[in-house]
């Protein structure tokens, strides 16, 4: 991972497909609007589909404002979501953790 940014990594877990479909476009509207420069999205990491299953590798930069957008972005995800997690490391140091179904 690059110096200076945070990996984001998990997996949710939806009652369908429709509803994970749901819950990636609202998570990409609300990253976007938190008016974070647009890095093209192959050096973001990804978004993989896998039937009603979202697993997530991203790496941002570890800006503050890269930060708040992403836990906006995750906090989406995670309250639809019926189970599963994303955690936010910085190298070997723990950040953050986003349940399923947390609604803070």
């Amino acid at each position: 991972m690059p110096a200076g940014h945070v990996r984001y990594y998990g997996s949710y877990r939806y009652s369908d497909r429709a509803a994970l479909e749901r819950a990636v476009t609202e998570a990409w509207t609300q990253f976007y609007d938190a008016g974070v420069d647009r890095p093209p999205l192959a050096s973001l990491g990804r978004f993989v589909r896998q039937g009603d299953r979202l697993h997530v590798d991203l790496t941002l930069p570890a800006a503050a404002d890269s930060r708040f957008a992403a836990a906006g972005m995750l906090e989406v995800l995670a309250k639809d979501a019926i189970d599963g997690a994303v955690e936010a490391r910085h190298g070997t140091d723990h950040v953050d953790v986003f349940y399923s179904g947390d609604d803070d």
